[in-house]
């Protein structure tokens, strides 16, 4: 349709007499059925005007879920970010006291088999 090219039933391109006998079908107004009505209730609806409906109901919900995720998700993922880090100090804390000890663990072992050897 961007392109302005139409094409037949093979998918070819057809020649500028079939383009313009699909041209004036194309421009005719689709005949929607409403769900629970009858014919005497249809509508003229053209194809351009549903795809934007569409892409306006798509953005709307997005940006509903957009507000959602702000609103809810965002504050219990930070609240989780800040928690985490002060997990890590702590771990971090205890690791480095532990090597520590370990360090002067092995001087002491390394210390006393060296006299027990010599």
């Amino acid at each position: 349709m961007s392109d302005d090219v139409f094409l037949d039933e093979k998918g070819n391109v057809t020649n500028e007499k079939a383009q313009k006998k699909l041209a004036y079908i194309r421009k005719k107004p689709v005949k929607i059925f409403p769900k629970k009505g009858s014919a005497s209730e249809v509508k003229d609806i053209s194809l351009q005007k549903e795809i934007r409906l569409s892409h306006r109901v798509m953005a709307e919900k997005f940006g509903d879920n957009a507000k959602n995720m702000d609103k809810e998700i965002a504050q219990a993922i930070g609240s989780l970010l800040e928690d985490l880090k002060v997990q890590f100090n702590n771990m971090e804390t205890l690791g480095s006291s532990i090597l520590e000890e370990l360090e002067k663990t092995e001087e002491e072992v390394t210390e006393a088999w060296g006299e027990l050897i010599s």
